[in-house]
């Protein structure tokens, strides 16, 4: 069959007429990834969001960026069972101590864990709304947290990784850390006094001198360069990467002050053994991913650790790209597989903020918009590293566009029985391939494609939606394995679009009316090209879009534990290696509820 489709290709020369297909095109059809795919169960977290205000769209983005990856996980390793493999696990959840927190609920008169149970309700609730499938939501102040904090404390302790020690410096309540003075600067406050701030976020900082605890980060130095340095793709994406390893390189790394006075502080898990010390809040927020895999007692603990990926804000990078794997090195923990740091939404090319008044509601979005139309429009926008503009009207012209124009157009005009004369698979006849792309120079064809083809050649269409086909499993492997949603995404709208571009030209509402053998045949292929295309855009849109794909691969037969990559490459198979045709005759049911409803944008201003 492999040289079958091979002479497919080559006979395509015998016309001066038609262009013989790219090296690329033959490269990609007989060609196979390298990868065996991701082994481990998924473990995917997002940051603890703070509750010293609302959840705004950047928290969402970065739950939404981990849901994707942990039903991405869930699809790929786990469609063939689950045995051999730990419980798939997605975190998400609240921090709820610090100085910030307790400053916010003293001015709210709320008690401060009054203060993180409506606060955490809030972001729960957003997350519900969008379709977010964590399985853990854990709360920082909830007692099987503390527990683990305090034991691995204790464990840094045992290995003389934490000393008492005098520290000064210049702390930003807001960021909840000390800042090196390199990384401050000097400037005029609204009133004209002068302020320092933070160089890198901006938030006002303030000279402090306590005797706090330590621990020994210049120590764990070398071994932190030496992670990046064998893992150059453990930080996503790779400017991310050069940012860490420029800190690490630079002067002023210093030991880490990882308590507070409790005199200070007092909302916050005491220090063991000496309840005048707050344990340091990003260290015990940073332990929240130790919680939910259930160290140190869970007997499952060593099968699930450790995270196969950690999504973050860019903006915390800093604590999870140095003092979390500095940590978890001092306690001889294995380190995170992949960190992904993304950027800010902006919204009239502003960073989103209340004092602007460019702040769209986040517990809107699902009931203004619908959770699809959210996640899509947040999935394919490039938010990695750059700041991406947030827009209501976008979203519903992503989702018309993109969805409802596209896919769910393509899939009707599929259903219908002017097109479709029966719902039944064809098969892949692959003896016809050379006269579906136009290589025969000797048959004349006694039907005619009618007028209207006006999306260009349809041999080279044919060609097109081949390669891209055939590409779009690798590809999104790729850009999966490497954090790049959006080029994913991307990836299979392609698809899709060449898909409508073969499916309209060839106009099948009239090869149906046709009795010509040819005819019959183009019909044939080009439908099974075409259902093909959407199967393998739905199964790598699926992480996405949720319920919506699901619902088209039901009405096309696609069982749940075939929607993956390895359903998404049979088509290649087939055409390429031989592989039976399993699918060849398989009825598959009409769609009458296509879930693309468009927005009505007539009235729409941004």
């Amino acid at each position: 069959m492999a040289s079958m489709m091979q002479r497919a290709i080559g006979m395509r020369s015998l016309s001066s007429q038609v262009a013989c297909p790219s090296l690329q095109f033959q490269r990609r059809l007989t060609c196979r990834s390298s990868s065996s795919g991701p082994a481990r169960s998924p473990f995917v977290t997002t940051p603890i969001y703070y509750v010293n205000s609302n959840p705004h769209v950047g928290h969402i983005y970065s739950t939404l960026l981990a849901d994707v990856h942990f039903r991405w996980g869930k699809q790929e390793v786990l469609s063939g069972g689950s045995e051999g493999h730990a419980t798939p696990l997605f975190s998400t959840g609240t921090d709820e101590h610090g100085l910030k927190i307790q400053q916010a609920a003293q001015a709210a008169d709320r008690s401060p864990i009054d203060h993180c149970d409506i606060v955490s309700d809030q972001f729960k609730n957003l997350f519900d709304s969008c379709d977010i499938s964590y399985t853990d939501y854990i709360r920082t102040t909830e007692p099987r947290h503390l527990k683990t904090v305090e034991h691995f404390w204790n464990v840094l302790v045992d290995r003389g990784f934490i000393y008492k020690g005098s520290f000064s410096g210049w702390y930003s309540v807001s960021d909840e850390c000390f800042v090196p003075e390199i990384q401050t600067e000097v400037i005029a406050g609204d009133d004209g006094s002068e302020m320092r701030i933070s160089t890198e976020s901006g938030n006002p900082v303030e000279w402090t001198s306590e005797d706090n605890y330590m621990f020994r980060l210049t120590s764990l130095v070398p071994q932190l360069k030496q992670w990046f340095i064998d893992n150059p793709h453990v930080i996503q994406p790779s400017v991310a990467a050069s940012s860490i390893l420029a800190f690490l390189e630079g002067s002023d790394v210093t030991d880490l002050s990882v308590s507070r006075s409790r005199s200070r502080l007092q909302w916050g898990i005491p220090v063991p053994g000496d309840d005048t010390q707050t344990i340091y809040v990003w260290l015990d927020a940073l332990v929240n991913y130790l919680t939910v895999a259930g160290y140190p007692d869970d007997p499952n603990f060593e099968q699930r650790w450790p995270p196969t990926v950690q999504v973050v804000g860019k903006d915390i990078l800093k604590f999870h790209a140095i003092y979390w794997p500095a940590f978890l090195l001092a306690a001889g923990l294995k380190l995170p597989e992949q960190l992904l740091a993304h950027s800010h939404w902006t919204m009239g090319q502003k960073k989103m903020s209340k004092s602007r008044g460019n702040v769209y509601p986040a517990k809107d979005l699902a009931s203004d918009f619908g959770s699809v139309a959210v996640r899509y429009f947040l999935a394919v926008n490039n938010c990695i590293w750059e700041e991406a503009e947030f827009s209501a009207v976008k979203i519903k012209e992503r989702y018309n566009d993109e969805l409802a124009d596209i896919l769910g157009n393509l899939v009707t005009r599929m259903m219908s029985k002017k097109c479709l004369k029966s719902a039944v698979y064809p098969a892949m006849r692959l003896d016809f391939l050379p006269h579906f792309l136009g290589c025969n120079p000797d048959r004349e064809y006694s039907w005619q494609l009618g007028e209207g083809n006006e999306g260009g050649d349809i041999k080279q269409l044919s060609v097109d939606l081949l390669e891209h086909l055939v590409a779009l499993p690798e590809l999104a492997e790729e850009s999966m394995s490497r954090c790049r949603v959006h080029t994913t995404v991307c990836s299979t709208v392609t698809v899709l679009r060449c898909a409508n571009a073969v499916f309209h030209n060839f106009q099948p509402w009239k090869l149906t009316k046709s009795s010509d053998e040819m005819a019959v045949k183009h019909l044939d292929f080009c439908y099974r090209l075409c259902l093909e295309a959407v199967i393998a855009a739905c199964i790598v849109l699926r992480p996405v879009i949720t319920q919506h794909a699901d619902d088209i691969l039901e009405n096309l037969a696609v069982q749940e534990n075939d929607r993956n990559l390895a359903r998404a490459r049979q088509f290649r198979d087939v055409l390429i290696n031989g592989a039976e045709d399993h699918v060849a005759g398989m009825e598959f049911t009409r769609a009458t509820n296509i879930p693309f409803r468009k927005f009505d944008l007539r009235s729409e201003v941004d």
